[in-house]
């Protein structure tokens, strides 16, 4: 088969070169037999063998335990807490494009040249984002395995174990980055609504808007976790419009809105 053959080729290499070809492709494997089987009620699911049938059946790669074992890692203890290293570290990329394209299509057609203007655009923006930022998410291959990962974890927080507490951490640095990440990117779209962090309240915009980064990710992976026992709590709600047309929102769109709302203000200028 092909695969075997690309294999083989990587095998007539330096040896360091074809251990990290062969760990990058079982760590890869490992990702999609987590997204295929889920984590249960045991974080360390993942097996060699489980790995190697995967990847002989998706891409005609063979590879044995003598390959692996004491070669790569020194243990199948080790090579599972990386593949769960990696999956705590996951952010879900596609987000970032749903945002950007909801603020554009928002923004190149909102009138913001009185508050009212600003209001009401960032207004429409939150809903548009929030909405396709969730069901983004939500549909992406790694949520259902980050959302148990994360389930996982929380009875592992206090935990003394080595290994336990680095994927703690793991988790924590990787909520910090994304919050970091989303933080920039509504200081983009507030500054182009012509939004401003309030004052009165904040007197440091920066960690205001880590704040409400932080926040929002929070809500929406609250939602996220509920929404896997009671489906109808992601449901739209059937609000009214003033003019009394149907004006249904999404929950985490209810959510960031009274969110942003406390946050930001229009610009006066």
């Amino acid at each position: 088969m092909k695969g075997k053959q690309n294999l083989r080729a990587d095998d007539s290499q330096a040896g360091r070169r074809t251990r990290a070809r062969l760990k990058e492709l079982l760590l890869q494997a490992a990702q999609e037999v987590l997204e295929r089987d889920g984590l249960g009620f045991n974080t360390h699911t993942v097996t060699y063998k489980s790995v190697f049938e995967h990847l002989e059946q998706s891409q005609g790669i063979r590879v044995t335990r003598g390959s692996v074992h004491e070669r790569i890692w020194a243990s199948q203890r080790e090579f599972q807490f990386e593949v769960l290293q990696r999956a705590v570290n996951w952010a879900p990329e596609r987000s970032n494009e749903a945002l950007l394209a909801a603020a554009t299509g928002v923004l190149e057609n909102a009138d913001l040249s009185t508050e009212a203007g600003r209001w009401n655009a960032s207004r429409d923006l939150v809903r548009e984002a929030a909405r396709e930022v969730y069901l983004r998410s939500d549909a992406d291959d790694h949520w259902p395995q980050w959302i148990g990962l994360t389930l996982a974890l929380t009875s592992q927080r206090d935990s003394e174990q080595p290994e336990a507490r680095l994927l703690v951490e793991g988790a924590r640095s990787s909520y910090r980055a994304r919050g970091q990440e989303l933080a920039e990117l509504y200081r983009g779209f507030m500054n182009a609504a012509k939004m401003q962090v309030r004052p009165d309240r904040f007197p440091d915009p920066d960690e205001a808007l880590r704040t409400m980064a932080r926040l929002l990710t929070a809500f929406a992976d609250g939602l996220a976790l509920r929404e896997q026992f009671d489906p109808d709590v992601a449901a739209d709600v059937p609000l009214r419009a003033s003019d009394g047309s149907a004006d249904p929102w999404h929950p985490f769109s209810l959510a960031a809105w009274a969110v942003v709302q406390f946050f930001l203000e229009p610009r006066p200028d």
